[in-house]
């Protein structure tokens, strides 16, 4: 589909939509306005960035690393590493400037680097290894993975989700000590999905 297309399907759209608003006020129609509100808001913000000359990639790049990257989930270091790997050298002011401050900065250093499609890699690639890993058996130690795992971005729940479902002792004792009753015909799918919703309440209410 060209832009063109896209144009006159939009107006085409928008002038049903007004002349049936009324008529769409079942629960389907609520949620797929929803996911196209979604879509659009996406969707502008891509217009917004190429017109303002900055490349899709840079975007997408700088999306991702502030999604992986919280202050209250990973350590600053992580951030120098990643700028090591991508530009040879760790960006300046790891000691002396704020979490979020760094990690603009690491940003705007890749980017004007033209380096985030190489970073995008390399992130890519850290986020297909698990990161919920339980060194202790403290219930503290365990209650914070589960709060990790409520921080993670979609990418990374994935791996999480993949990696816990084959460890099933894991999954268990996460579950277990997040206070969800499981029963023997729980499917690891269903423990897992069970999960993730009370470590992103945990994380939420946390945050």
């Amino acid at each position: 589909m060209n832009m063109n297309e896209l144009i006159q399907k939009m107006l085409s759209v928008s002038e049903k939509l007004k002349s049936h608003q009324h008529l769409m006020t079942d629960k389907i129609c609520i949620t797929e306005a929803g996911k196209f509100i979604n879509a659009l808001i996406k969707f502008e913000r891509l217009i917004d960035t190429v017109s303002q000359g900055d490349k899709p990639i840079n975007n997408e790049f700088r999306q991702f690393m502030h999604q992986i990257f919280k202050k209250d989930v990973t350590d600053i270091e992580e951030i120098g590493d990643l700028s090591k790997k991508v530009l040879g050298k760790k960006v300046s002011g790891i000691k002396t400037t704020n979490y979020n401050d760094y990690l603009n900065k690491v940003i705007n250093e890749i980017i004007k680097k033209d380096k985030a499609e190489f970073a995008l890699l390399i992130l890519r690639r850290m986020t297909s290894e698990p990161t919920i890993k339980i060194s202790g058996d403290s219930i503290e130690e365990i209650l914070l993975q589960v709060r990790k795992l409520g921080s993670l971005s979609e990418e990374q729940i994935e791996t999480e989700k993949r990696h816990l479902i084959k460890d099933k002792d894991t999954l268990i004792l996460l579950a277990k000590t997040a206070g969800i009753k499981i029963k023997p015909s729980n499917k690891p799918e269903t423990i897992f999905n069970k999960l993730l919703e009370v470590a992103k309440r945990f994380y939420e209410n946390t945050g």
